[in-house]
């Protein structure tokens, strides 16, 4: 039996929302349902986290009136079908939110909720959990607020057109494979325990929840109202600078608050040895490493220089430009006097010492940046100054190959 066709279609491929939509209209049959280890998991439930900022003062849901609530996608149940639920019958004339806002992904809002760009929003738990694990930084100045009662996970699916027979043998196929040793670590990494088989019935609760919150008339999060009749979210008008990827849920630069980013920078400066030559300028490896740590020092705060009379003329203009895309920096880019190291380094020590404080800067997120103005480009966002870093030091290791 060659399950490519027969449509066996994979959880996360199919949300619990869109799920029950199909196979009410009997274009979907639900094969299993994944039982998840996370502790708001329930048999083949799961639920959400509804998560606000670390430091924030919310401490009830009425609390959250007027604030703005981040969505991953409309058609999310986790994400905004629960956010929904929780907050029609507290609405009044249609509304509860100030403002409201599509991210393109749960870790999209997370983004924004820690750097002040919204308030509040529903991440599922599993997807919680899982960055927990593997990229526990996008949780960093989060707090989960409270949990949402819990629904049918993302089932396993075939197409309608595959027989009762069929459906069988694919489920026992998938229990005994789930059930061999090798599969351990997947479902470890998955955070999978087993599979059961709810009833088609049991995802009706979820157009239950819509049905409820489409009846107390409240709309806002379902289109947006919310979002048109307050300020416009920064993640938009990031959008709209080609900044920000909705789709994708995530910066279309790349910055040094990203984890994946400033482990590819210290990559980069570990293949850098005695022997690497320098494809322009005039410093060494070890005066540009130096001289990249001088930088971040100056967005870390623990250094800064005055303004130069030049930038507060020209630093508009060139900011612009520098930060709006990933394009490199143009070779011999004039640098600050200040910055130009000229005396002998050792290699080892300053590649040590500038890796240190590329983690000190990620891992502080926004919190570290210095409040300091650049000395030519003035003050700068902690975003903007993650995106200059980034770019800074990309410059210099393209200038030695690496």
């Amino acid at each position: 039996m060659r399950l490519t066709t027969l449509g066996f279609w994979w959880g996360f491929c199919l949300s619990p929302h869109a799920a029950s939509r199909l196979v009410r209209a009997n274009h979907l049959r639900i094969l299993a349902t994944p039982v998840y280890t996370p502790a708001a998991c329930l048999g083949g439930y799961y639920s959400s986290m509804i998560v606000v900022r670390e430091n924030s003062r919310f401490e009830c849901l009425d609390d959250l009136r007027g604030s703005t609530c981040a969505i991953n996608t409309p058609t999310s149940h986790s994400g905004m079908n629960v956010l929904r639920a929780l907050f029609a019958p507290m609405s009044r004339n249609g509304g509860f939110f100030k403002s409201a806002c599509i991210t393109g992904s749960h870790e999209a809002s997370l983004l924004m909720i820690a750097h002040g760009w919204a308030d509040v929003a529903a991440i599922d738990c599993i997807t919680y959990a899982l960055l927990q694990r593997r990229r526990s930084r996008a949780l960093r100045g989060i707090r989960v607020f409270c949990c949402s009662s819990r629904f049918p996970a993302p089932p396993y699916v075939v197409g309608s057109q595959v027989s009762d027979a069929e459906v069988d043998h694919i489920r026992q196929a998938l229990v005994e494979t789930l059930a061999t040793p090798d599969m351990r670590h997947v479902k470890e990494a998955l955070l999978i325990k087993d599979v059961v088989d709810l009833p088609p019935h049991s995802y009706q609760s979820i157009a239950d929840l819509e049905r409820r919150a489409l009846q107390s008339e409240y709309s806002e999060v379902w289109d947006l109202a919310g979002f048109r009749r307050g300020r416009a979210a920064h993640i938009y008008q990031m959008s709209a600078r080609k900044e920000y990827d909705v789709r994708k849920g995530r910066l279309l630069m790349k910055n040094l608050f990203e984890a994946a980013t400033a482990e590819e920078i210290k990559e980069r400066i570990g293949r850098l040895g005695p022997d690497t030559q320098r494809q322009w300028g005039k410093m060494t490896a070890a005066q540009a490493m130096a001289h990249c740590s001088t930088t971040m020092e100056w967005a870390l705060g623990d250094s800064h220089e005055p303004r130069m009379f030049i930038g507060r003329i020209v630093a508009p203009l060139v900011r612009s430009r520098l930060l709006r895309d990933e394009k490199p920096m143009a070779r011999n880019t004039p640098t600050a006097k200040s910055l130009v190291v000229k005396d002998e380094r050792d290699l080892a020590k300053e590649c040590t010492r500038l890796s240190a404080l590329i983690d000190r800067f990620s891992e502080g997120g926004p919190q570290s940046c210095t409040k300091h103005p650049h000395t030519f480009f003035g003050r700068l966002t902690p975003e903007e100054w993650a995106r200059l870093m980034y770019k800074h030091l990309d410059h210099h290791l393209r200038q030695f190959g690496v």
